[in-house]
């Protein structure tokens, strides 16, 4: 588990040109390196979401690792149940670290208060940088495009997702709102991007799950 505000920054990677053997790391053959590099490339498809975002200040102090062995976990299905109960201690003995961290004793500097303040500095220059994106859609449309201030009001129409009964109003009231506590955050010094916890995140529009 990291045990500091800026332990596990740095990315994470996996080598896939050698193989512990014997106690020692020997290289693969060619054949074995070029199957290894697609299992890295299929592994980095379908975790490349999870890896960056553990590198995150507010995630990353939330995450144990676990070290396996090439006989553990996976697809090895028939592991004997002395291997299974050891797993189970394993696991069993990062769940009593974030009990200990997290819990009424909040034991070391990684603590659960730590940990909402660090959320809370990590959130506010993300958002603060969303502001100024909105400011500057909102007040400075690139040439030829419709301002949104004009959409919003309904001149001209706007081409899809007509508005219902009233939204329009409701939308160019809170837009306008939005528009200027952007300008007055975006614009207000010192930033609070300044010092915040790195790396840095960025507020995306992502489909719901």
């Amino acid at each position: 588990m990291a045990m500091s505000n800026t332990a596990d920054i740095i990315e994470s990677w996996n080598r896939f040109d050698q193989e512990f053997e014997s106690g020692r790391f020997v290289t693969k053959s060619h054949r074995r390196q070029l199957l290894s590099f697609l299992e890295t490339v299929i592994h980095t498809m379908q975790n490349w979401t999870d890896n960056t975002q553990s590198r995150l200040p507010g995630f990353r102090d939330r995450i144990a690792h676990v070290s396996l062995t090439s006989d553990e976990g996976g697809l090895n299905l028939d592991m004997p149940a002395t291997r299974i109960t050891a797993l189970s201690e394993r696991g069993k003995a990062a769940g009593q670290m974030f009990v200990e961290r997290f819990g009424p004793a909040q034991i070391g500097p990684m603590n659960w208060n730590n940990h909402r303040w660090v959320r809370y500095r990590t959130a506010v220059g993300a958002i603060e940088e969303m502001l100024w994106r909105i400011h500057l859609a909102w007040t400075a449309p690139q040439q030829g495009d419709v301002p949104y201030e004009d959409w919003v009001a309904g001149t001209p129409k706007p081409p899809s997702y007509k508005w219902a009964t009233n939204q329009n109003e409701v939308a160019v009231e809170l837009t306008r709102s939005l528009a200027e506590a952007a300008k007055s955050w975006a614009t207000t010094k010192p930033s609070l991007v300044d010092g915040a916890p790195r790396p840095r995140p960025e507020i995306r529009l992502r489909p719901r799950v």
